[in-house]
């Protein structure tokens, strides 16, 4: 990967350093993150004295090099820039033009997974290094397309059918590539090469994924058929439906965001690489949360020469919410102004300051990043759940319908509760293909059992069952779904072998998805592992703490440290949970049994009370059968529960 050098003499995680280094571009990266990347399973003094010895021995091996190739400044590290180059950060940078000769030169740098074979390093270095290789296939891939648009503009069919090719070479198991060839095929003439790459398309989705082509597959392949709907020298079906990046869909689904280069007013040579940093920071962060799809920066670079209004973008890139910005220094402080837009109307929705001083630039850098998320997030789900409500009910999408049932879901008032989970079935009906709402469906039938609403609870196990594995079908690296099926796993099953597994790979593929770490978080208190269940809870609210439904991993922290002996930060916990939401009646159990475990009888009490008043038909011998706890927990919680006044 690196461009002239040969490392296989390096040990693993001083290679894993460099490359991680070299994908930067010159940016700077913080010591803490360097640690945080590679010794995730070390204490924070353990992983810095690591990080000392691997800088060591990269600086020995690079010294021959003959100039200074690694910068580690104060608390910072980075490549001198133009030292040591990567095929990624040349794709990157070809990946802006408009060129259709550094499109092909691009497409040639691109021969595969980037850094294939690399050995396990650590959980939060192979998740980076996974989300990486995606978002480097999807720029491969979206710059192939860019170029047999081209190569079909220029009346070259047959060198676009040669480009799309290789597409689907590179990735078999996309569906939308295949129909690109398909249609590049028809273009050229070969029409029956067309009709023949749709038979293995349905044959690999059928090896592979265990699914049949989508509608609109069918639909071109009957076009194609029958003579109708594609025409030589049309674009080649516009674009590679992106994952994470690319260029975006424009059907009325789940949103998608652009983050446009934010414009600098700073009067040193350092505004460049610490703007670049703090936007792909956003970007990183953004892109794991759920439902919520961001487009990678290379698309979003194209922009970086010229102010644009959102109205405009979202036109030209299919994206709902437009976030701009820019950066400013005076004297000693920095500020960074961020605006969040709507791109159909050009509305601003939020608008915000974040300061900091010039001192701290590498710690900001992450701190501004999170900021800037914490901020417009529940903006652009409160919004989207207004644009929902305010439509016409015949003309509420499957998304539409989503985020009706989740908001009535979490609010967990029992009159409204059968409604949830009516407009999560009507979303599956209205798109069966569409993972979300079997996910959530699973998730009503298990909060039914645990607020003891259940007067089915073997068929409420049952049904979670069935949708969470309808989830995971329709999508296999859907991280709130495969959180979801983990959980399941644990609460109706008492596998948490499986769970964890589930839980693991949720946490791998969406390492910025809090809702992968509340849940973990659940099971390793049912397990007793109060450690972790702590971690991953804390992890969970840094992602997401001014998420509506953040009450939930403030519940499972509150859990974790009850779990851990830490009583008093249990009851801390529980009460800030209680206060979002009083309604969680896993919450206020956990909160009366910590109360009693800090000696405070007449609190606890008063919880177990509200208990009742939730659930009156509650009883310490069903509540035992049916809870998740393993024996070893539940031995010391369930006499607490009864000192606090819940009935046997």
């Amino acid at each position: 990967m690196i461009c002239g050098e040969d490392n296989d003499i390096l040990p693993r995680k001083a290679r894993a350093l460099l490359a991680y280094l070299v994908m930067q571009d010159g940016r700077v990266i913080s010591r803490e993150t360097a640690a945080d990347l590679l010794w995730t399973d070390r204490g924070t003094e353990q992983a810095r004295h690591s990080l000392r010895q691997t800088l060591l021995v990269l600086r020995r091996e690079l010294e021959p090099l003959g100039q200074e190739v690694l910068r580690t400044e104060h608390s910072a590290l980075s490549i001198v820039p133009n030292t040591l180059q990567s095929d990624i950060g040349q794709l990157r940078r070809l990946f802006a033009s408009t060129n259709r000769d550094d499109l092909a030169q691009g497409a040639l740098l691109y021969a595969g997974p980037l850094l294939d074979g690399f050995p396990p390093i650590s959980a939060e270095f192979d998740a980076w290094l996974l989300r990486t290789r995606e978002h480097t296939a999807d720029f491969a891939l979206n710059m192939l397309a860019r170029l047999a648009d081209a190569c079909a503009a220029a009346g070259e069919p047959h060198e676009a059918v040669s480009v799309t090719e290789r597409m689907v070479a590179l990735d078999p198991l996309r569906e939308d590539v295949h129909r690109r060839l398909m249609t590049a095929y028809l273009q050229a003439g070969r029409r029956g090469d067309a009709i023949r790459q749709y038979e293995l398309c349905a044959e690999t989705l059928r090896q592979e994924l265990d699914v049949t082509p989508s509608a609109e597959t069918d639909a071109l392949l009957q076009s194609i058929r029958f003579g109708t709907g594609v025409r030589a020298g049309s674009p080649l079906l516009n674009s590679v439906e992106p994952r994470a990046g690319g260029v975006a869909r424009t059907d009325d689904g789940p949103p998608w965001i652009m983050v446009l280069p934010f414009r600098r007013q700073l009067a040193d040579d350092q505004s460049e690489w610490f703007t670049e940093g703090v936007i792909e920071g956003i970007i990183h962060i953004l892109s794991g949360i759920e439902n919520l799809s961001v487009i990678a920066r290379g698309t979003s670079l194209t922009y970086a020469a010229r102010a644009v209004d959102p109205r405009t973008v979202g036109q030209e890139i299919g994206v709902r919410y437009v976030l701009s910005g820019s950066v400013w220094r005076a004297n000693e402080r920095l500020r960074i102004n961020t605006e969040l837009a709507d791109a159909t109307s050009g509305k601003v929705l939020r608008s915000d300051i974040h300061d900091g001083a010039v001192g701290e630039l590498f710690d900001m850098q992450d701190q501004i990043a999170r900021e800037v998320v914490w901020a417009i997030a529940p903006t652009v789900r409160e919004y989207e759940l207004e644009r929902a409500m305010r439509k016409h009910p015949d003309s509420r999408t499957g998304y539409d319908l989503l985020l009706q049932g989740i908001h009535l879901l979490y609010e967990l008032q029992k009159d409204s509760y059968g409604r949830a989970r009516d407009l999560l079935v009507e979303a599956i009906t209205h798109d069966p293909t569409f993972a979300p709402p079997y996910s959530y469906a699973a998730t009503w039938h298990m909060l039914h059992i645990g607020q003891g609403w259940s007067a089915r609870i073997i068929d409420d196990a049952a049904e979670a069952a069935r949708f969470a594995a309808a989830a995971i079908e329709r999508d296999r690296n859907d991280a709130v779904a495969l959180a979801i099926h983990g959980q399941m796993l644990s609460f109706t099953q008492r596998d948490y072998r499986a769970a964890l597994h589930f839980l693991d790979r949720a946490i791998a593929v969406g390492p910025s998805c809090h809702m992968a770490w509340t849940l973990s978080s659940t099971t390793a208190g049912w397990t007793g592992d109060g450690a972790r269940a702590v971690a991953h809870a804390e992890r969970a609210l840094r992602l997401s703490p001014r998420d509506p439904f953040a009450f939930f991993a403030e519940h499972m922290l509150s859990q974790g440290h009850y779990i851990s002996g830490n009583y008093e930060e249990a009851v801390v916990w529980g009460r800030k949970a209680a206060a979002h939401n009083g309604l969680l009646t896993s919450n206020l159990r956990t909160l009366a049994a910590a109360l009693v475990a800090v000696g405070d009888i007449p609190a606890a009490r008063e919880v177990a009370r509200q208990v009742l008043a939730i659930e009156p038909a509650f009883r310490l011998q069903t509540f035992a059968m049916r809870s998740p706890m393993k024996p070893e927990i539940l031995k010391f919680h369930v006499p607490r529960l009864r000192q606090a006044g819940l009935p046997d």
